[in-house]
């Protein structure tokens, strides 16, 4: 989300660098936006909070300023409408086949959650000298740039602030999306209920985005920001790449060792079973075709409506459950298998044993009819 966000910002400010562009890139960067805009609300909901609603912002601003006329502004604002839009009717036809409706990523309830969440990745990141000197100085870059962004604010009119004539919109824009960004986002996240880290990403760039902003001179600089710009981004592209090569290796040769034990130990029967998810994942994407299907659920045993496709547990049953060596919270492990009862046998492999059910056996019925009952629950939002 964070590198689709960038996109959507550096295709606005090429829209805004010169007056007199060809219909034809025109439109191409207006279908980017839109494009850019749909497949990513599609995948995160969040992207409405954390990245349309600064860059709305922003346009909206650089308006007030009249650094642009009213029909740009609408227009601007209108693609990212329309992406929106277009993402929330795409999710109705496969609102089945989708983990979380948009609905459930607003979780009032979970808020004290997520803020002592906040609080304790806080006091680690400040806990040693070097990442406490780090945070200090994003966290100065971060309220330089909003307080730059309030001081231009508060002269109300560009005609007032110093050097106007350089305040190009494009150079506005950049500033207006980097200051709010960072207390949008963490405003976001808290309001979901969100306690995971992989969204502050975009806190680290915001910050960038601003120095590069007020050292803008002129549309010339512009020109060469867009062109920095995009290069970082293919580069952070490829960068990622490359970094994933080493552990998807790692991952592929560690899930082959699991799969064949996995194989040799149902005795290459065509059954299905359930783990949690670190350990599914890999099982399930990278499987065979004649390997068994291993799908994800909670310590409880419970299905768990994220990252999946509810439709792959219908119309199975379910054998066996691999117990993770590694103990963790997410983890299943013997005691959450210890109310199905005696398994009819138990194999281990290197990072898991499997704990087998016969079809005869209570644990075999008490594992179907666990996954059955919160299958139904899962699913019962979704036909509603």
């Amino acid at each position: 989300m964070s590198l689709s966000g960038l996109a959507v910002v550096f295709l606005v400010t090429t829209l805004l660098t010169q007056q007199r562009l060809r219909t034809t890139k025109v439109a191409l960067l207006s279908l980017a936006i839109v494009f850019i805009t749909t497949l990513t609300q599609l995948s995160n909901p969040l992207f409405l909070l954390q990245v349309t609603a600064p860059i709305t912002l922003a346009i909206v601003l650089i308006y007030l300023f009249r650094r642009i006329h009213l029909l740009n502004t609408v227009c601007l604002i209108s693609l990212q409408a329309v992406g929106l839009l277009a993402a929330q009717a795409v999710r109705i036809p496969f609102a089945p086949y989708i983990s979380s409706s948009t609905d459930r990523y607003v979780r009032f309830d979970n808020i004290h959650n997520s803020l002592a969440f906040f609080k304790s990745i806080g006091i680690t990141a400040f806990s040693r000298v070097a990442s406490s000197i780090e945070y200090a100085l994003l966290g100065c870059l971060i309220v330089f740039a909003f307080v730059r962004m309030i001081d231009i604010i508060c002269q109300k009119s560009v005609n007032h602030v110093e050097n106007a004539k350089e305040q190009t919109s494009a150079k506005l824009f950049v500033l207006f999306v980097a200051g709010p960004s960072p207390f949008l986002l963490l405003s976001s996240m808290v309001i979901t209920g969100t306690t995971t880290t992989r969204y502050l990403l975009p806190i680290f760039i915001y910050p960038l985005l601003a120095l590069f902003a007020i050292k803008l001179p002129h549309a010339n600089s512009v020109q060469r920001f867009l062109r920095i710009g995009w290069l970082g981004l293919l580069c952070c592209v490829l960068a990622c790449g490359v970094i994933a090569v080493k552990p998807a290796r790692t991952l592929l040769e560690t899930n082959f060792t699991d799969e064949n034990c996995l194989t040799t130990a149902l005795n290459h029967r065509q059954v299905n079973g359930v783990a949690s998810y670190w350990t599914a994942r890999p099982l399930d994407v990278y499987r065979s075709q004649m390997s068994p299907r291993v799908l994800q659920v909670i310590p409880g045993l419970a299905v768990y409506p994220w990252l999946n496709n509810l439709g792959s547990y219908e119309h199975k049953t379910y054998n066996f459950v691999l117990v993770d060596h590694a103990s963790g919270p997410a983890n299943v492990s013997s005691d959450n298998v210890r109310p199905l009862g005696s398994p009819t046998a138990i194999h281990p492999c290197q990072n898991f044993d499997v704990y087998y059910y016969d079809a005869t056996t209570p644990g075999y019925r008490m594992l179907n009819a666990i996954i059955g009952q919160t299958l139904t629950a899962a699913e019962a939002p979704k036909r509603n």
